[in-house]
């Protein structure tokens, strides 16, 4: 099975969010991408559900952009702080989050929050 559909197929399926860091367009298209591997933050820890979900991920899309895709594990504080260091990441576009709904709410119900949904942009979600 190509790898589009195998990862539109597992997108829809586990209903996720894969967000980056606002990245400049501009930025982005005068440059060949991605010229170095990407780095996608799983706020949950190693072995669960979303960190299988995005090694499963990461692998037709590391084919599909001729790139590795390096999975980082930041579990805490309710997805928070794998969350923040996306959100506080070079907007270059070479950073992903695979987040679901704790990025949207955390800012309303915590004090002192270092992000704000708005600072990600969605690149991809389970409506596929």
């Amino acid at each position: 099975m190509p790898a589009k559909p195998v990862l539109a197929a597992l997108l829809a399926l586990a209903g996720l969010v894969l967000v980056s860091a606002c990245a400049p367009r501009q930025a982005l298209a005068a440059e060949r991408y991605p010229d170095h591997p990407i780095t996608m933050i799983v706020p949950y820890a190693a072995g669960g559900s979303s960190d299988v979900l995005a090694r499963l991920l990461a692998e037709p899309l590391s084919q599909s952009l001729g790139q590795q895709i390096v999975i980082d594990n930041r579990a805490g504080a309710g997805s928070r702080l794998g969350i923040e260091i996306a959100a506080k990441s070079a907007p270059d576009g070479y950073t992903l989050l695979l987040a679901d709904m704790p990025h949207t709410i955390i800012p309303a119900i915590q004090k002192s929050v270092h992000f704000w949904h708005r600072s990600l942009l969605i690149i991809s979600s389970g409506e596929m």
